[in-house]
């Protein structure tokens, strides 16, 4: 049994027994489709998290601050709406009118991949649904904020608004808040084009599939429904949470997408030490996207400040890191995979990195004359590894994928303390001195989980078994 699932969560999955102390887990995962049949979803920029401004559970996503964060699901076919009815639902918020048109969702692609988008038309002061059904020429349907029974200013009042887009019997409308839009579009029975295009939800896309013109604000609980018109008049905006199984929602079979934001894009998770590090700004960090967070040009990696917990000294630890990967572009010089190191002399305790062709630990016992040692020959690109590192006594034993290869005696040398010099524990980026933090990783490299331990060897045999991701809520 994998040591991060020992017994069970309170919503079913396998969890980590935290019964030994763990100093920091990190999983970054980049949210959760909650339908019967969840999609993959791909985080571009990373879209903030925000838990003060919800209209249910722990969080919201908050999107367009910058670098035009957005969600994308690239297997959009279970989203083929085509001649059947449906319900297109959110809840959003926004304090003031934006200054262009910005994009709730969109399937739609240049001329001949068009499929349906829903957005703010500033110009018109109005929601729009957009639709085709040949992938070229389009129909809409809409809510007009200036005529309708919802204001302008009363929609853009920073609380969260409910819209639905809906079709049933032969006809589209939009609602807000229940109230349904003077501007319907009758499509009989025509088949909405299904294009082999992503759903942006955030944010739409250009011609090359660049996300732009970004929602400038909160979105919640979105849910699409497939099927099923699931209002044809006015009705009473939901109350809570939409139903996430069919006790809930009778027709929860017929959802075909479901997020409500309550886990985080990045997940940070103690053990039972009595101080838990402290993470930077999140703002500051790669783009998250299924195979974890990646690094970014311009962006500085994330880190923790100071702490104990990475002050290994003498005694036994841990350093774990999971779904370690790149894409594409080769490796050159030995850059920082996770560890406390600068690339100055006498501020330096332990990394994991890597150079042109493998994955390497270092550590010194004097802050400045590096010890090396290798995990194994082999850094393939576009390739998923998992790396621990394990202190017992006097021996050091490295593993990939599970499987040891390396012993190295330390003897009873202590590893160089960080906090002699306040070195902060950095996520895919060199430090410099201190708790200046500066992109020194190559663009592509990812991470999906790590796990450091200070005073236990989780690992020292010939193999174990490699958790499964992601790991468990806490």
């Amino acid at each position: 049994m994998s040591q991060f699932r020992q017994g069970v969560t309170a919503d079913g999955r396998r969890g980590d027994d935290f019964t030994a102390p763990c100093s920091l887990l990190n999983d970054y995962w980049p949210g959760v489709d909650e339908s019967g049949s969840p999609l993959a979803l791909v985080i571009i920029d990373t879209p903030t998290r925000d838990t003060v401004n919800r209209k249910f559970g722990t969080g919201s996503a908050l999107f367009g601050l910058t670098f035009d964060p957005c969600i994308q699901i690239v297997n959009s076919a279970a989203l083929n709406l085509t001649n059947q009815d449906f319900t297109i639902e959110f809840w959003t918020r926004l304090a003031a009118e934006p200054a262009a048109i910005g994009y709730w969702l969109s399937r739609y692609g240049p001329g001949g991949t068009r499929s349906w988008n829903v957005n703010y038309d500033r110009s018109g002061n109005r929601i729009v649904f957009t639709y085709s059904l040949d992938g070229t020429s389009t129909a809409t349907a809409a809510y007009d904020l200036d005529i309708d029974g919802v204001s302008l200013a009363s929609f853009f009042d920073n609380t969260f608004h409910h819209v639905a887009i809906v079709r049933s019997a032969g006809v589209v409308r939009v609602f807000v808040d229940g109230t349904v839009g003077s501007i319907t579009s009758a499509i009989g029975t025509g088949s909405i084009a299904s294009p082999a295009v992503p759903l942006y939800i955030g944010a739409a896309a250009t011609a090359n599939l660049t996300p732009v013109q970004p929602w400038p604000g909160n979105m919640d609980e979105i849910r699409i429904t497939i099927g099923l018109g699931r209002y044809g008049g006015g009705f009473t905006p939901p109350a809570a949470e939409f139903g996430r199984n069919v006790t809930g929602d009778a027709n929860f079979a017929l959802v075909k997408l479901l997020l409500g934001f309550n886990e985080q894009f990045a997940i940070t998770q103690g053990g039972t030490v009595t101080a838990l590090p402290v993470v930077t700004d999140f703002s500051n960090e790669g783009p998250i996207d299924l195979h974890g967070m990646r690094t970014a040009v311009g962006l500085t990696g994330t880190y923790f400040v100071p702490n104990t917990e990475f002050d290994f000294g003498a005694g036994d630890f841990s350093i774990e890191a999971y779904g370690v990967r790149c894409v594409g572009a080769a490796w050159s010089g030995i850059q920082t995979l996770l560890g406390c190191w600068s690339h100055l002399p006498v501020q330096r305790a332990w990394r994991i990195g890597f150079d042109t062709t493998n994955f390497v630990f270092q550590y010194t016992l004097d802050g400045t004359t590096i010890i090396t040692l290798t995990f194994a020959a082999g850094a393939a690109a576009d390739t998923a590894y998992d790396f621990a590192v394990c202190r017992k006594g006097n021996d050091i034993f490295i593993f990939k994928d599970g499987v040891r290869t390396l012993f190295h005696n330390i003897g009873g040398a202590s590893i160089f303390a960080p906090t002699s010099i306040s070195l902060p524990l950095g996520v895919l980026a060199g430090l410099s001195s201190g708790l200046a933090n500066t992109h020194q990783a190559v663009a592509g490299t990812r991470i999906r989980s790590f796990r450091v331990t200070k005073g236990r060897a989780r690992f020292v045999g010939l193999s174990y078994a490699v958790p499964v991701l992601p790991l468990p809520l806490p």
